[in-house]
């Protein structure tokens, strides 16, 4: 690869793109060298001219083909990230993925075919993975310190991706539209899914979810969820909601046959055995700072993308997540 490494965007759906943008930008010897968003080409324009990307591009394969990236950041809606793996695949350039890897398992399982036979690196960026915190606590699990995890809890939510109310642009409403891989259990079930698997170490079984639209007038898509997932020796409880007054931030939780621990303020881990209690500061950040700065390391190096935002995890995720959305909408268990 040359000293130089071409990033191109494609898609900008999820409200986390100006974020990985900065991020980008934000790495050495990284170039942003094209935009393209068939169903926002007016808004690629606006992100262009205010972040210094160097071209708005039509369509995906005209920008595959004119621009060359080295590297592909996606932010489509989640039912398009299918879309624009089969374009990079076709032209055989490694993507990075806002999270979730898709809107379904089954796109998830084509991803992964495309990936395989295309021969190019596909990563799942999850934000927690580059805080010191979420490491200190998976540390501290595998030490075996806090003895086998038994049960795992999330609550994750804010007041919805647009505040609670449709956008007069609608295309900003996608969150709200099962179509486009909308709806408030993929949007944080997520979370408690890739972290729940991590932290427990075994394959989920099984799902109960609720999920429905409590609060909204609006869209189809629920806007509250809850999902108990079945691993062989644990439980794990996931919380979603866009319908939270506040930000109480992420109440993550992990009980074991030693001690308990939780999330604390300032990024602490707080530790608690009988009779003693201990906080813990986040130990040094062991990746990079970002989901774009581990992308472009690992395509510099040749190094393979950590497990937890690798593809085979993901995959384990969307089939949790996939189980839910069935679980939901058949108010039965579902197999994972």
């Amino acid at each position: 690869m040359a000293a130089q490494t071409r990033l191109a965007v494609m898609g900008i759906a999820h409200g986390h793109i100006g974020s990985l943008i900065n991020q980008a930008k934000a790495i050495e010897g990284v170039a942003l060298v094209g935009i393209a968003d068939p169903i926002r080409t007016d808004l690629c324009e606006r992100w262009a001219a205010e972040r210094g990307i160097e071209k708005v591009y039509p369509d995906y394969a005209s920008l595959l083909s004119e621009a060359r990236p080295d590297g592909v950041i996606c932010c489509a809606e989640n039912s398009r990230h299918l879309d624009v793996v089969e374009a990079c695949a076709a032209a055989g350039v490694p993507v990075m993925l806002e999270k979730p890897m898709a809107a379904s398992l089954d796109h998830a399982r084509r991803i992964s075919d495309l990936a395989r036979a295309s021969g190019i690196g596909v990563m799942t960026n999850w934000p927690f993975m580059w805080s010191p915190t979420f490491h200190t606590l998976l540390d501290l699990v595998r030490s075996g310190s806090l003895g086998r995890i038994f049960e795992f809890r999330l609550r994750a939510g804010h007041a919805g991706p647009t505040g609670g109310v449709m956008p007069e642009d609608r295309r900003g409403g996608w969150w709200f539209f099962r179509e486009f891989g909308g709806g408030a259990l993929l949007d944080f079930c997520c979370y408690g899914a890739c972290e729940s698997l991590a932290l427990i170490g075994e394959d989920a079984e099984y799902v109960v979810a609720l999920a429905d639209r409590l609060c909204y007038d609006f869209g189809d898509t629920e806007d509250n969820a809850v999902m108990l997932v079945r691993y062989p020796s644990a439980f794990a409880i996931l919380e979603a909601t866009w319908t939270q007054h506040g930000d109480p931030g992420p109440h993550l939780t992990v009980w074991g046959t030693k001690a308990t621990a939780f999330y604390g303020e300032g990024g602490k881990i707080i530790v608690l055995r009988d009779g003693a209690r201990e906080e813990i500061e986040p130990g040094p950040q062991p990746l990079e700072n970002s989901g774009p700065e581990h992308f472009v390391n690992c395509l510099r190096t040749g190094k393979p993308f950590h497990e937890i935002v690798g593809i085979e995890h993901n995959l384990k995720v969307m089939a949790i997540l996939d189980a839910g959305l069935q679980s939901a909408a058949t108010r039965k268990a579902v197999g994972c």
